[in-house]
C-alpha cells in the first residue's frame, strides 16, 4: 500500500473516525484505525471498540492498493501536527509516513484481525433529515439516566413509525420526546440507541442521514460517513402512559424571560439540589428559591395564566436544561396538580417535556 494525501484530508478523516477507537481495547488491534484502500483516489478509514464503529472515505492519490491498521493515537497526533503532504506507505505491518523533512516508521497490525461492520439490508431504511435529527437528539439526551443498572435509561428510543421518528429518553425523574418527520420510512419498530452514539450524531452528521437496522445493530449514513453501533437490550419503559392530557392550570411565558429568570434565583442554590417554587396569580408567576446557607431569592415575570392559582415546586435544574434546548419564543407550562405530572410544550407536538414536581416547598 502507498497513498499520498494532503494534511488537510487526513487530519479531517481521523478526527471523523478517531472517537471509535477504544481507550481499553479487548483486542490490540482495536486500538488502531484501518486505513484501506478504494479503488485509485480515495481511501477508507475506520475504527471501532466493538460497540460503535466510524468509518471515513477522503480523497488521496493511491499509488499502490493495500490496507492496514495504522496506531489510534500516534495517527491521530501526527494528523494534527504535520504541516506538509503526507505519503503513507506499508510493507507488512510497518507504516512508513514522511511529510516535508519528517518521517516516521510505526508499528500496525494486520488489517484482517480488524473486526468490519455486520452486513444490513439495502432495503427499508428510514431517511432522515440531519438538523432536525441532531435538534432531536440535543432535545433529549440530557434527560439519559447515569443508573447503569438500569442499562435501556442509559439510551435514547428511536420509535420508527410512519411518517416520522420520535425519540424519548428519561432518567425516572423526567421525560423529554421529540419528534421528526422521516423522509422515507422503514418498517415500524422500536430501537434504543447509547447516549454517546446519539451524540455522535450531533457531532458528524449533515445532508441527510440514512437509518438502517439490523439484528440488534443500527447504522447512519452521512455522505462519506458511516456510524455503526450495538442497541442497548431490555424494555424502555411506556414512557406514553406519564404524558399528561388535562392540566388545572396553563401557563403561557416567554422562554428566554423564563430561563433567565431561573438562572437568577437559583443563584442561592449553587452547589445544592435546587428547588425553585412557582406561585401563579392572575397575570404574573412569582419563582423563589431559598437556601439555609444565603438566603432567599424572588422574581416575578409576566405569564398568561390559564386556570386556577395554584403553589408548587420543582428542581430547578429540571426546568432550566429543558428551557435550553427549546428555541420558540413562547413555552407553555401545562400543571395537573401540585404532585402530578408537569408538561412543558409549544405549539406544534414535536417536543414534549414531562417531569414531576417535588413535595418541598418554599415558605414565606
Amino acid at each position: 500500500m502507498k497513498i499520498e494525501i494532503s494534511r488537510e484530508e487526513l487530519k479531517k478523516a481521523v478526527a471523523k473516525v478517531y472517537k471509535g477507537v477504544s481507550s481499553k481495547p479487548p483486542l490490540p488491534v482495536l486500538s488502531g484505525i484501518l486505513m484501506e484502500t478504494v479503488g485509485s483516489d480515495q481511501i477508507k478509514l475506520l475504527a471501532s471498540d466493538l460497540e460503535m464503529g466510524l468509518s471515513f472515505v477522503c480523497n488521496a492519490s493511491v499509488l499502490e492498493e493495500g490496507s492496514v491498521v495504522a496506531p489510534g493515537k500516534v495517527l491521530y497526533n501526527l494528523s494534527r501536527l504535520l504541516k506538509d503532504k503526507v505519503i503513507i506507505q506499508v510493507s507488512g505491518n510497518n507504516i512508513e509516513l514522511s511529510s516535508g523533512k519528517s518521517f516516521y516508521k510505526l508499528s500496525g497490525f494486520p488489517a484482517q484481525d480488524f473486526p468490519l461492520f455486520p452486513p444490513f439490508p439495502d432495503d427499508g431504511y428510514y431517511l432522515i433529515s440531519a438538523e432536525r435529527l441532531k435538534e432531536a437528539v440535543m432535545q433529549t439526551s440530557f434527560a439519559v439516566s447515569k443508573d447503569e443498572t438500569r442499562p435501556p435509561l442509559t439510551g435514547l428510543q428511536f420509535n420508527f413509525t410512519e411518517g416520522y421518528l420520535e425519540l424519548a429518553a428519561t432518567d425516572g425523574h423526567r421525560l423529554s420526546i421529540s419528534r421528526v418527520g422521516t423522509l422515507e420510512s422503514g418498517k415500524e419498530t422500536r430501537v434504543i440507541v447509547p447516549q454517546k452514539v446519539a451524540m455522535e450524531i450531533v457531532r458528524l452528521a449533515e445532508g441527510e442521514i440514512k437509518v438502517a437496522l439490523g439484528d440488534g445493530d443500527i447504522l447512519f449514513e452521512s455522505g462519506e460517513l458511516t456510524l455503526f453501533s450495538r442497541l442497548i437490550e431490555g424494555e424502555f419503559p411506556e414512557y406514553k402512559q406519564v404524558i399528561p392530557d388535562n392540566f388545572v392550570v396553563t401557563v403561557l411565558v416567554d422562554r428566554d424571560v423564563l430561563l433567565e429568570a431561573l438562572e437568577r434565583v437559583s443563584v442561592v442554590v449553587s452547589g445544592e439540589i435546587g428547588v425553585v417554587d412557582f406561585e401563579l396569580s392572575d397575570k404574573s408567576l412569582v419563582l423563589s428559591c431559598v437556601s439555609q446557607d444565603w438566603g432567599v431569592a424572588k422574581e416575578e415575570i409576566p405569564a398568561v395564566i390559564d386556570g386556577q392559582g395554584i403553589k408548587i415546586a420543582f428542581n430547578v435544574k429540571y426546568l432550566t436544561d429543558a428551557l435550553r434546548v427549546i428555541s420558540w419564543e413562547k413555552v407553555s407550562i401545562g400543571i395537573s396538580g401540585e404532585l402530578s405530572p408537569t408538561m412543558i410544550f409549544g405549539e406544534k407536538e414535536d417536543f414534549r417535556y414531562v417531569l414531576m414536581p417535588v413535595t418541598t416547598r418554599l415558605e414565606e
